[in-house]
């Protein structure tokens, strides 16, 4: 799906201008409404029924939309409205009709066969069950013109033992009934006759003979005899031979320790304010060049390229796409010290370290027209469709908000209140309150309305949806349409078309509904775009997935 709406934002600049819409027919097929035409746009249209909620819409194309039809929807005659995401509509009367009468029931299904008698002394098996029957229901949808060519007929669901929906019939006006449902289930047959208990077996054989006897102890021992008389004194012998050396002796103890040396002369760091240092040593000294730390923060990925703040200068880096010099930071912000950057469309904004708003790239729609007064804590950049939605919005240090761009909806309809947190969607934004509920506003039917309940603490935009970080358990809720992410605890959520990021509490990332594998190790922030994301490590370095290359650390 993301391919498919990469290749149609490409060619959007060459395609000629969309004609008058016209619904030509209105039928039901397979339980979903489908309209054909011409002139349905490139976006998904809004559907509705006599002025009702708009129907969900599964599947578009310029001359053809299907969408699933309300529950328990009566027959009659119905006003069907279309309307084109960038203008337009039409009304064409769709007639809903009513359901046939029930067919006759099937016949009885055959009785099971009684199960086999057990054998003697275990109990008999059970008799098998027979198989559960399918029965014909009513349809809810009636018949169609495409369906019966009389355009009258009834309509039957084929529904399981199981009670689950199996296929739908149609039997038009002249034609033979469809064959009755399938007969009830035949009976158990009947457990078999316990067997008798088996005779005594005969008396068993003498056991054999048993071991021998341990041996008996020993006596008592006898007493000493008498001792006999010393013997002479024997004459004195020879002198023997000169004995071996003997081994030699254990090594003598440690020397004591010397003395300690005296100290040597201190040494003294001091910042030249030149990108340079003098360390000093007694009487001798040298100058060294500062070598600060490097890394990035503030990552923010837009639709086709990237920016980040450099930590050991505060300055902004760009990387990706610059048909709009929207990777190219102007010479008058070359040299300024930012506290947060934000990658849109086709531009970029940020706020410097001083609060103001510096904004550069694509302008069409006015979206980098900032404010130029004011203190502001946060901003955030949309995305692009034909220039209508680059719109961008902005919280000041006392929480009120102001927005500017392409979409009137977005910059008119700010509710009241004061916020710390907005991000701007496809013809739509949400924000969070100070008090950590959310809201949003935009084009009505948006697919960014409806936020949920509760508390948050971090909040992003997709394409065509919204996620945020629950301030009770950390974890991710998603809405619109776009893909959720799977349960857990986060500190940060990005979004792109159609896919989702987050970044766990221990420090990896996964990705729902994306066509790339995100980078693997540990990261303390993440951007998400149109189709790539980056996250930069806890090293400082920048990982990318899905298309952009970030630069190499020097």
């Amino acid at each position: 799906m993301n391919r498919f709406v990469i290749a149609v934002c490409a060619l959007l600049a060459l395609a000629p201008a969309v004609g008058a819409q016209e619904i030509q027919k209105a039928s039901v097929q397979s339980g979903r409404l489908v309209i054909d035409g011409s002139g349905f746009g490139r976006r998904p249209p809004t559907v509705t029924l006599a002025n009702g909620p708009a129907l969900p819409v599964v599947a578009f194309s310029a001359t053809q939309v299907t969408a699933n039809l309300p529950a328990n929807l009566a027959p009659g005659t119905y006003a069907l409205t279309l309307e084109r995401f960038n203008g337009g509509s039409s009304t064409f009367d769709f007639t809903y009709g009513s359901v046939g009468p029930q067919g006759p029931a099937g016949p009885a299904g055959a009785t099971g066969p009684v199960g086999p008698q057990g054998e003697a002394g275990a109990p008999g098996a059970t008799g098998a069950a027979g198989a559960n029957g399918n029965s014909v229901q009513p349809s809810a949808t009636p018949v169609t013109p495409l369906e019966c060519a009389s355009g009258s007929g009834r309509a039957y669901d084929i529904i399981d033992g199981n009670g689950f929906f199996l296929s739908r019939s149609v039997v038009c006006d002249g034609q033979q009934g469809l064959p009755g449902a399938n007969g009830r289930d035949g009976a158990n047959g009947k457990d078999g006759a316990p067997g008798k208990d088996g005779a005594q077996g005969p008396q068993g054989d003498t056991g054999p003979q048993g071991l021998p006897g341990a041996n008996g102890k020993d006596g008592a021992p006898g007493k000493d005899g008498a001792q006999g008389p010393q013997g002479l004194t024997g004459a004195p012998g020879a002198q023997g031979p000169q004995g071996d050396t003997g081994p030699q002796g254990l090594p003598g103890a440690n020397g004591k320790d010397g003395a300690p040396g005296k100290d040597g002369a201190g040494c003294t760091l001091g910042d030249n304010g030149d990108g340079t240092v003098t360390i000093t040593c007694g009487a001798q000294s040298a100058v060294f060049t500062a070598v600060p730390p490097r890394g990035e923060t503030g990552l923010s990925v837009g639709q086709d390229h990237a920016c980040f703040i450099r930590t050991q200068d505060k300055k902004v880096q760009c990387f990706g796409d610059n048909t709009y010099g929207e990777s190219t930071v102007p010479t008058a912000y070359a040299s300024a010290q930012f506290s947060q950057v934000s990658a849109g469309a086709h531009y970029t904004c940020g706020i410097l370290t001083s609060g103001a708003i510096a904004c550069w790239g694509h302008n069409q729609a006015g979206q980098t027209n900032a404010p130029t007064s004011g203190t502001w804590a946060q901003i955030a950049t949309g995305p692009d469709d034909l220039g209508q939605t680059e719109t961008t919005c902005a919280v000041s240090t006392t929480g009120s908000m102001q927005c500017w761009g392409g979409w009137a909806g977005i910059v008119t309809g700010i509710p009241a209140g004061t916020y710390k947190q907005v991000a701007v969607g496809y013809f739509s934004a949400c924000a969070i309150r100070t008090d950590g509920t959310l809201t949003c506003w935009g084009k009505s039917g948006a697919f960014n309305s409806n936020p949920p309940s509760g508390t948050y603490t971090s909040l992003m935009s997709g394409q065509q949806f919204n996620c945020a970080i629950s301030a009770t358990d950390g974890s991710a809720a998603c809405w619109g349409n776009g893909s959720g992410l799977p349960s857990g605890q986060y500190t940060q959520v990005a979004g792109g078309d159609y896919y989702s990021c987050g970044l766990r509490t221990d420090k990896t990332i996964v990705c729902a509904g994306a066509d790339f594998t995100p980078p693997s190790g540990q990261f303390t922030s993440l951007g998400a775009g149109r189709t790539s994301m980056c996250a930069v490590a806890t090293n400082g370095s920048v990982s990318c997935a899905g298309g952009l290359t970030p630069p190499a650390l020097p």
